[in-house]
């Protein structure tokens, strides 16, 4: 609180002399003053948010440093050459992404302007320059095809691009389409590419020119320039994977050989695939099933079995009173329809050996079966012992 008497008053404000004798401007009164009265006057305080000025400033430093990561993260590091016959170069940041992607030559234009390579990965990108380049004809399955890539550093730095990554990635990629092709992945150096640059070559093709010359190859800029890497291998006489040496990765990408259709005989060893129904079952035809089918009664496959019909019964059991024989017809019926039958129960397969060839033998030859004597084939001889069937029943009602 200040507190004083007023010696001078102003538009807006008032000056007056604190006991301590110091002078101060300070705000008029909403009521006014006088000369020489002695007034107080309360300062306010000024809010200083420092919680949302700590808060923003921390905002700011978070945003800063986000940008710079960002800014270091998209920074060239490498640069990607492919030379078919057209040629390109990618040039990849520190996350191994296309930050930048142009032709070398007037067919290298056309081939970018038909492939999405920028702000994708380095293998997306590879897949869809040479996925283009197989529909716009630069690579054919009927010609020899050869793909150049090579790989340079930004300032010498060391290298973070694997080049047996790069060389799998191509390889896959032919697989895919079914092109084959020679792949061939070298590195360089800085100063090798900016050399191509003043030539107009691409550092692949200038590499081919520069270790053409160490191994006494008269490799030409302007036949670098115009050929493309097949045409130059024929025209030359050369495998560009051998000119450039074994520092990199050389290899053939074969055309997909066809899968090979088993025979008869590989056939027959395998079960055949059922069908497959609507709900996903696999049903199996009933006509699989080889295995023969057996007779409840038969012990091995192929055994044939001969029963008759008319069970055979000792002759003391014969015309007893209380005894009956279910299934056995009278002596003397109609042997055409109810006479002595012979069932052979055979399997589906028929190697076995009858195991009763000596009945159906006797039966053949019209001879007894064991325990049939002539008796039982005399029909006089059964009236007899109907009638004393008969008698011995009367007997037994007069008896009761």
């Amino acid at each position: 609180m200040i507190t004083g008497i007023v010696v001078e008053i102003k538009a807006k404000t008032c000056i007056v002399l604190t006991p301590d004798a110091q002078f101060q401007e300070i705000p008029l009164p909403p009521g006014g003053v006088r000369l020489g009265e002695e007034i107080c006057y309360i300062p306010r305080r000024r809010t200083i948010f420092w919680q949302s000025l700590m808060a923003a400033a921390c905002l700011l430093i978070l945003l800063g440093a986000g940008l710079l990561y960002h800014g270091w993260l998209t920074q060239a590091v490498a640069f990607v050459s492919m030379d078919i016959n057209p040629s390109v170069e990618m040039t990849l940041d520190r996350r191994e992404y296309v930050c930048e992607a142009k032709g070398l030559n007037a067919a290298g234009e056309i081939l970018l302007s038909r492939a999405a390579v920028l702000g994708r990965p380095v293998e997306e990108a590879i897949d869809s320059i040479l996925t283009r380049a197989v529909q716009s004809n630069y690579l054919l399955p009927s010609q020899n095809n050869v793909v150049l890539t090579t790989i340079t550093t930004k300032n010498g730095q060391a290298l973070a691009l694997q080049p047996g990554k790069i060389y799998q990635t191509i390889v896959k990629s032919l697989q895919s389409t079914g092109v084959p092709a020679e792949v061939v992945v070298e590195t360089a150096t800085p100063e090798i590419r900016q050399q191509a640059r003043k030539l107009g070559l691409s550092t692949g093709r200038y590499l081919i020119h520069v270790e053409g010359s160490k191994k006494g190859l008269d490799i030409g800029l302007e036949e670098l320039k115009r050929e493309g890497m097949a045409s130059l291998e024929k025209k030359k006489g050369i495998v560009i994977g051998e000119v450039l040496g074994k520092h990199g990765y050389t290899g053939w990408v074969d055309l997909p050989k066809p899968v090979s259709q088993p025979g008869p005989e590989a056939r027959s060893n395998h079960r055949s695939p059922g069908l497959v129904n609507n709900k996903g079952l696999e049903r199996v035809s009933i006509t699989e099933d080889k295995t023969p089918r057996m007779h409840p009664g038969a012990g091995t496959p192929g055994q044939k079995t001969s029963v008759p019909v008319r069970p055979v019964l000792p002759d003391d059991a014969r015309g007893l009173p209380g005894l009956r024989v279910q299934g056995v017809p009278p002596h003397g019926y109609d042997q055409e329809h109810n006479g002595i039958k012979e069932r052979n129960i055979k399997n589906e397969e028929p190697d076995g050996k009858d195991l009763h060839d000596n009945d159906n033998r006797e039966l053949r030859d019209n001879k007894d079966l064991p325990g049939t004597s002539a008796r039982d084939l005399d029909p006089e001889k059964d009236k007899g012992l109907e009638e004393n069937k008969g008698g011995n029943s009367n007997q037994n009602s007069a008896d009761g």
